[in-house]
């Protein structure tokens, strides 16, 4: 994902906040790409905010601040969704083997979990 992935007009998705406490999206529309920065307006609203790419590894942009925890910018609606579902999935499973929970499995479904992490 990069700048060039996005075009003055498009709908975007921007997710507000921590990752972890992220539960909405918000709607937003691209008004001008510049070559290192996508400026959007958010639906009611007419301020423009920038977003950078911080990260090549990123599926989205970050907002460009300087204080406070930057907003993130996806392409569309489905892409933010599936970060929120990521996110929560991740959470999910580190909530699952912590280890004080590790003693509730077998040792069959530890090797189940292990022959499907391992593929």
């Amino acid at each position: 994902m990069g700048i060039q992935d996005f075009k003055a007009g498009q709908r975007v998705a921007v997710l507000c906040g921590r990752p972890e406490n992220i539960k909405e999206t918000q709607l937003a529309t691209v008004s001008r790409v510049d070559r290192k920065i996508v400026y959007i307006i958010l639906d009611g609203f007419c301020m423009e905010t920038g977003y950078c790419l911080r990260n090549k590894k990123d599926r989205y942009l970050v907002e460009n601040i300087e204080v406070g925890t930057p907003a993130m910018l996806f392409p569309n609606k489905q892409a933010a969704d599936d970060y929120i579902e990521l996110m929560e999935l991740r959470s999910w499973f580190l909530q699952a083997f912590n280890w004080s929970k590790i003693d509730q499995y077998t040792a069959g479904e530890l090797r189940a979990v292990k022959q499907i992490l391992e593929k």
